[in-house]
């Protein structure tokens, strides 16, 4: 009987894992944190379920990095490390359009804008799109997502069916290297989405 039970709580603790999909900020990525190095990823998602590759930044960038649920484009993340050996994380960067990965305030990809700033409260930045740093928030400009207490950098995408609604010129009016906002009447009607999220670590 107590051995049933042991087997029955480390099932427990082992499904808990395996929903945590939970983001906190400078402080970790599910179990993932500051100090996990490719060792530990091994030992929390298994070795079937890591794939190691350069991974592309900004700008033609790559850095060492390492794929978890490469497959899986619910699950995927990617680690990005501080040196070859793969014991120091520089940052982890979750891209696509769906994610099981999300902030204890809902944040995740594929969320619209106009539902990110309700949850931030008030208008926010972003640059404009079009070029590699299209679509990055810039600030939230004092609200709940400001980044003194949250610390998600995050991208937004034009690619919306919504963009039908707009003309040539409007489309164009959105792009480039310059500084738009959450309340602007053609970035509303055009609703972007979330398309990444980055995570750091405090040090």
């Amino acid at each position: 009987m107590r051995r049933f039970l042991l087997v029955m709580l480390l099932a427990a603790v082992c499904l808990a894992a395996d929903n945590d999909w939970l983001i906190v900020p400078g402080e970790r990525v599910g179990p993932i944190t500051g100090s996990t190095s490719r060792a530990d990823l091994t030992r929390l998602f298994g070795a079937a379920n890591l794939k190691d590759e350069k991974i592309h930044l900004v700008e033609g960038e790559y850095a060492p990095g390492t794929w978890v649920y490469p497959k899986d484009v619910k699950k995927r993340l990617a680690v990005i490390w501080k040196d070859k050996a793969r014991t120091r994380i520089e940052l982890i960067k979750i891209t696509g359009s769906v994610s099981e990965w999300r902030t204890v305030d809902g944040v995740t990809l594929g969320m619209r804008l106009s539902k990110l700033e309700t949850i931030n409260g008030k208008p926010f930045s972003f640059s404009g799109f079009g070029w590699d740093y299209g679509g990055n928030v810039v600030g939230f400009d004092g609200g709940a997502l400001d980044a003194e207490k949250h610390n998600l950098p995050l991208q937004l995408s034009d690619d919306t069916s919504r963009a039908k609604q707009l003309t040539q010129e409007q489309r164009e009016s959105l792009l480039g290297d310059q500084t738009l906002r959450s309340d602007n009447a053609l970035v509303r009607k055009l609703d972007p989405w979330v398309c990444q999220m980055v995570v750091t670590f405090k040090s």
